[in-house]
């Protein structure tokens, strides 16, 4: 331990600092402003009186079995609660955690007094702990928010407190309570109009507003808030851009009895619209939705969250796949997701084992899309490995970010139909091009699992692809596989408004088109084996053959054969790798096609090399010698 101007009271030895460090501190501590002691082997500090802290501590345990009065105003690293008996009390002043509070055994009574940092270099989180300790009173709880040229936008955030939440316990964000312009909405199932995305009609009538500070949300409940200013420099509402960081603060018991949380969830009978809830992370800690400890009954296993930077909705699934692709089943501290029940009674506990110290490795909070800006600490994903699937993105008009659809082959319990342990639904986009694999009910997926393919590279299977706009113009569609994908069975893109097919090469494919319309439910299918390939991912039966070799002028004849893609373009080289002449092949058809091409520059005697494109990215080529 380093130690620096530390007052100790009454009998305390300075040799205890230095030799043994171990050992309980049997008097009282104090620490001056602007004072630091540092522990130099973590949670080895232990103290049994009081505290009297106005500077910072990197590590304490608080022990024993007497009561302890805690005061001052100074910060601790990390904080072990570890009593046999007796409550610590947090007296007056101002005590904050800055990294993690650990209430192993005994009771920690806040008092309005504590306080769980948040900052750009970390956020405090309570561990994971049992019905042995507990924190009573109220707790502030911070949440840092990197906001520097973010757009104006939608969160999904919480509260992780027991009772009924109110907007004047809240500080350090603006809050807009006026009609048609209120920016915190929580949301209630009940009301529910089906409106999910682009052409459904706007807002969903679920969406509950606030129209005052003391207007209440129930415990348990996550709320959508509009962050645009903190509310002390004349941010307004308007959609723009902000400046700096925000810090928001909240105040009230936390749900850290050590008891499993049960948050209470709506499935109304009489609506066809009906089963989604907006809820909190009920600790102040990061959660992992994928631990097997919570419980989900009634409920599908997967959870939505708002995406500031795209404007749409990010989806994790239990089968492990998400969109954007990369994204962990981790919920922030202070965040909130939707989640889906879909019979009466639904069920949802969180015990205390669902805590993690690992965080989301994508910012629901901030602007840009797949970069942490939470101070949290990145983890890796290990679904992804296990996985075997097809990844669409569309992207266009509006919001330029792309969205995204995943279909997964590799389960062999999924089916073609909807799942709500794998499969994830579709909640639209309004301000982007969106994109939905769909069943042959209509039902929109985000993430579908089916079966893995029985018979390689034979058997048949077709998706519909449904893409939505807000607008018509160039839009770009892109697929490509993921995880361990056989090469065998191929992947095609089918247009059936421009009559084509194309054949997915090297695990990638991009089609550029024009949306003519904000919705094409029925123009696009992809195709699984639609076209054989071999091993090397290529057409067994494409094949360009000339009709007499070598040419005797510029004329070349030529039968071209391709099982499923059209002639686009051709070219011809020199012996030097110069092109001597291009051209196109007009209204092409699939099949054997006899085709005749002129190349001017091809009137001197040589070897030149004939290049053939097809309207699937399909290429081959062919010496001619010209005589």
């Amino acid at each position: 331990m380093v130690y620096k101007n530390i007052l100790m009271r009454l009998w305390f030895l300075p040799m205890a600092l230095i030799g043994v460090c171990w050992m309980p501190v049997q008097a009282q501590l104090y620490t001056g402003s602007g004072e630091t002691v540092k522990v130099t082997s973590a949670n080895e500090l232990f103290l049994l009186e009081n505290l009297n802290n106005n500077g910072t501590i990197d590590h304490l345990t608080l022990t024993g079995t007497s009561a302890q009065s805690l005061s001052g105003t100074g910060t601790l690293g990390s904080l072990v609660l570890n009593k046999a008996s007796g409550t610590a009390t947090i007296a007056s002043g101002r005590m904050e955690i800055s990294g993690v509070l650990t209430p192993t055994s005994g009771t920690l009574a806040a008092d309005g007094f504590l306080t769980l940092k948040s900052s750009a270099t970390g956020t405090a989180r309570v561990a994971e702990h049992t019905n042995t300790g507990t924190i009573s009173g109220t707790v502030t709880v911070e949440r840092w928010i990197n906001v520097a040229s973010r757009a104006k936008q939608w969160r999904t955030m919480g509260f992780p407190y027991s009772g009924t939440m109110t907007m004047n316990r809240v500080s350090g964000i603006a809050v807009d309570y006026t009609s048609g312009s209120q920016s915190v909405m929580y949301y209630n199932e009940g009301s529910d109009n089906g409106a999910y995305g682009s052409g459904t009609g706007g807002r969903n009538a679920g969406y509950y507003s606030l129209t005052g500070a003391t207007d209440p949300i129930p415990a348990g409940r996550g709320v959508m808030l509009w962050l645009y200013g903190d509310g002390n420099t004349g941010g307004n509402a308007n959609r723009g851009t902000m400046s700096g960081t925000l810090t928001m603060s909240s105040s009230g018991s936390l749900n850290e009895d050590g008891n499993a949380v049960t948050i209470p969830l709506a499935f109304s009978s009489g609506n066809t619209n009906r089963g989604w809830n907006l809820v909190s992370n009920p600790f102040a800690s990061p959660i992992d939705w994928s631990h097997a400890s919570i419980t989900k009954t009634n409920i599908d296993n997967a959870i939505y969250r708002w995406d500031p930077a795209a404007a749409s909705w990010t989806v994790w699934s239990g089968g492990g796949a998400s969109t954007p692709s990369g994204m962990n089943s981790i919920v922030e501290s202070g965040g909130a997701f939707f989640v889906k029940a879909n019979a009466a009674g639904p069920i949802l506990t969180i015990p205390q084992t669902a805590k993690t110290s690992s965080s989301s490795n994508f910012a629901h909070f901030s602007r840009a899309p797949g970069r942490l800006e939470l101070p949290q600490e990145r983890v890796r994903t290990g679904d992804a490995t296990r996985l075997a699937g097809v990844r669409l993105s569309v992207s266009g008009q509006g919001n330029p970010l792309p969205n995204e659809a995943y279909l997964d082959l590799s389960r062999q319990d999924a089916t073609a139909g909807f799942e709500g342990r794998y499969d994830a639904e579709s909640m639209g986009r309004s301000s982007g091009a969106g994109v939905s694999i769909r069943d042959g009910q209509g039902m929109g997926y985000a993430i579908q699992f089916d079966a893995p393919i029985a018979e390689t590279g034979k058997e048949k299977r077709y998706y519909p692809i449904h893409v939505t706009s807000p607008a018509k113009g160039a839009t770009t569609l892109e697929l490509w596989t993921e995880g361990a994908w056989n090469p065998l069975n191929s992947v095609s893109l089918i247009d059936r408004k421009e009559g084509r097919t194309i054949l997915m090469k090297d695990g990638r494919l991009t089609y550029p088109f024009t949306m003519d319309e904000l919705k094409s439910a029925d123009r696009f299918q992809l195709a699984i084996n639609h076209v054989k390939v071999d091993a090397a991912g290529a057409v067994p039966g494409f094949d360009v053959r000339l009709l007499g070799n070598p040419v005797r002028s510029e004329r070349i004849d030529l039968l071209l054969t391709h099982p499923s893609a059209q002639p686009k373009n051709w070219s011809v080289l020199d012996n030097t790798g110069r092109t001597v002449g291009t051209g196109g092949f007009g209204e092409g058809k699939t099949g054997n096609v006899q085709h005749r091409v002129t190349v001017p520059g091809m009137r001197q005697p040589g070897v030149y090399v004939l290049k053939v494109e097809m309207d699937n990215g399909d290429e081959r080529s062919v010496q001619v010698v010209r005589n």
